[in-house]
């Protein structure tokens, strides 16, 4: 299959959303994670064919014979998001994750840490005026 067949079948009826193209983004750091461990130097190493199937496990896309390209298809248009957002380089029918789409996927998967990794000097000082206004509260309690 080449690129030219793929663009001419994107007209497929299934629709990519946002929450379909960050579970593929997140199966994809995934594997690169397992294969390559937490480093943002090897992704360059990791390489994905739009032909491999086990890249879309776990998400449901819709309903797709194992004979039929639809599976080529739904990444390859998966990975045209991805690349439009800046997160993966594709090049013909190999797409790798770039360092924005790495960070991306970590955030997505554990946004609460991020957040936190983020604005904690915001939550230190948030958690100091709380004991304040409690010590406040508590001194004033006591003077009657």
């Amino acid at each position: 299959m080449n690129y030219s067949t793929v663009s001419s079948a994107l007209s497929s009826t299934m629709k990519i959303n946002q929450e379909l193209t960050y579970n593929f983004l997140r199966n994809i750091c995934s594997r690169h994670i397992s294969e390559y461990g937490d480093s943002i130097g090897s992704l360059k190493f990791s390489r994905f064919r739009v032909d491999d199937k086990t890249l879309l496990d776990g998400i449901v896309v819709g309903k797709t014979d194992d004979k039929s390209s639809e599976y080529s298809i739904t990444i390859m248009r998966l990975a045209d998001e991805l690349q439009a957002l800046g997160f993966v380089e594709k090049r013909n029918m190999v797409f790798t994750i770039t360092p924005n789409g790495y960070m991306a996927s970590k955030r997505a998967s554990r946004p609460y840490m991020s957040f936190f990794a983020l604005h904690w000097k915001w939550l230190f000082g948030a958690f100091f005026s709380i004991i304040t206004i409690l010590l406040a509260v508590i001194r004033l309690t006591e003077c009657k």
